[in-house]
């Protein structure tokens, strides 16, 4: 099945920054939140593991985009790619947590 996904950078959602954001900044969050999840899925019961685990994930994710900088990896260098890696990566450690605890009652 071929799908064009290209469509979607043609999609009007206000301003461009928040157009820009969605498209090139929120699929960075969206990755790293789904990779920590199902790291929390897959480690339920070894909290150790998964914390280790989820760190790796996160710190390789920051870490292509710091290469990006310095022309290590192909591609172009956004803080707002950090700042989203940060931001999406400590809601899956939180909501990891959160739902660690409720196992519990």
């Amino acid at each position: 099945m071929n799908i064009n996904y290209s469509v979607l950078r043609q999609i009007n959602i206000g301003n461009g920054v928040i157009q820009s954001y969605i498209v090139y900044s929120l699929p960075h969050g969206l990755w790293i939140l789904s990779g920590i999840l199902t790291l929390g899925i897959i480690w339920k019961n070894y909290q150790n593991k998964f914390f280790v685990y989820a760190s790796i994930l996160t710190i390789m994710a920051i870490l292509y985009e710091i290469g990006q900088k310095f022309g290590i990896i192909r591609g172009t260098f956004d803080i707002a790619d950090l700042i989203t890696i940060k931001v999406f990566s400590m809601i899956g450690f939180l909501v990891n947590s959160l739902r660690k605890r409720n196992e519990k009652y």
